[in-house]
Parts: structure tokens; sequence; C-alpha cells
């Protein structure tokens, strides 16, 4: 079996969380191996499973609890690396993929019994605390995970977003720019124009469909006694009688 960060981290919490009862608790994978034993030399080579048929059963069959059997106390969680705070009906599709630990608390019978009546309650009440505190710390490191990839997400989202307004901005000042230079070009060719037209010895003007007038000369202009601005725009009626007008 492969451990990725997390799974390397929990282990670490598990031995942390277990150190004071070590000789007691246990963590098996999905297929029933020790991951942690309170027999070192079990770890990852031996199956609780084969050794313990009836108890892995009732185990398997809920996401935590407490028994007892002939041996002794049992109390367990369920662990789901990378699912927690999902809903049952997700964590018991995942344990049916087989993606799921168990943390488990064994005080055999003569510990429990051989000292004083009322340290059975008592130590069934630490070790499911105990338990509750691992799973309490595995979603703690799952959450911090979490916030720190929701961070980074956020850092590059916001990279990206800056780069894409300085491309943008740029792109529109280079618009506005090349627009500026088109209008110019423009604003010259139409004053050298002007000006050819106005050394011409003609009448030189531009109607349009209206018959207003959109461009006039210079002569023109002297032959209304109006600058260009009070001629564009106008018809003849603006500059000649009624009936010469309707000539024109």
């Amino acid at each position: 079996m492969l451990l990725n960060y997390l799974g390397a981290e929990l282990l670490a919490r598990f031995d942390k969380a277990t150190v004071d009862i070590a000789d007691h608790t246990m963590l098996l994978s999905q297929d029933g191996y020790w991951l942690k034993s309170p027999k070192p030399e079990e770890d990852w080579g031996f199956m609780f499973g084969r050794h313990h048929p009836a108890a892995w059963q009732r185990i398997l069959a809920a996401d935590n609890g407490q028994f007892e059997d002939a041996g002794g106390l049992w109390t367990f969680s369920t662990i789901y690396p990378g699912l927690d705070g999902q809903k049952t009906l997700e964590r018991n599709a995942m344990a049916d993929r087989g993606s799921f630990w168990k943390a488990v608390a064994y005080l055999p019978k003569g510990t429990l019994y051989n000292s004083h009546p009322l340290l059975k309650p008592i130590v069934a009440t630490l070790a499911v605390l105990l338990l509750l505190q691992f799973a309490g710390c595995w979603k703690l490191v799952r959450l911090h995970r979490l916030r720190n990839e929701a961070e980074a997400l956020v850092r590059h989202t916001n990279r990206n977003l800056e780069q894409l307004v300085e491309e943008r901005t740029a792109q529109l000042q280079a618009d506005i720019n090349l627009r500026s230079q088109a209008e110019e070009v423009l604003r010259q060719s139409e004053s050298k124009l002007a000006s050819i037209l106005d050394s011409v010895e003609a009448f030189i003007y531009i109607k349009d469909t209206t018959l207003h007038y959109r461009y006039a000369n210079r002569h023109v202009c002297e032959l209304f006694g109006k600058p260009l601005e009070q001629v564009v725009g106008h018809g003849d009626e603006a500059f000649f009688d009624a009936a010469t007008a309707a000539r024109l």
C-alpha cells in the first residue's frame, strides 16, 4: 500500500495520540491489515481479520461503535481519508470501494475485570474520547490542507486576472493610439484637399441626397458671402430666392 503525504501525517498523529495506550490501540486498513499494531512486528505484514474474524466483521459493519466479545471490549471508529464531512451514503459508497481505515481500541477481559468494577465504563469512555480526538485531528489536517489549496487557487486566479487586465489595457491603448493616428492622417488629407480645391478657379461644392451642401470651396463661400460653417447643412433656398433655388 502506498501512502501519500496526508496518510503519513495521519499515522504520525495516530502514534502521538495513542502513545500512552499503544498496547491497546491499532489502525487497520480496509482489507484488514495492521497499519499500526500493538506489536510492531505485525505492522503491514499480518491480517487482523484472520486473527479476529468475528470482531472484524462487526467492525466492518458500522462506521463506529463498541462491543464486547469473549476476548474483551472493542471500541472502533472509521476514517475516510479525503472524505471528511461528506454524507453517510457517500461514505458508505466509498467504503464499498475500499477507501477507509479503522481505528480500534481493544481491552482484554483480564484487564477489564481484574481491577475495580467501575474501570470498564471509565476505560470504555476514555477509548471513545480518544478515537473521537483522533478523528478530529484528522479533520483539522484535512481542513488545513483544503484551506491552503483554496488560498493557492485564489492567488493563482488573481495573478491570471491581473495579467489579463494588463494585456487588455495595453491592447485598448494600442487601439486608441491607432485610431488617433488614423484620424490625424484623415484631417491632414482633408486639409490638403481643401487647400487644393480652394486654389482652383471654379465653384466646387458637394451636396447630399437631400440637396444640402456638404462641402463648398472658397469661391462658393465668397459667392454666398458666408463662411463654410454656415454653408454646410443648408440648401440653395438659404442663399437664393425661391425661383432661383427651384432652378438649381
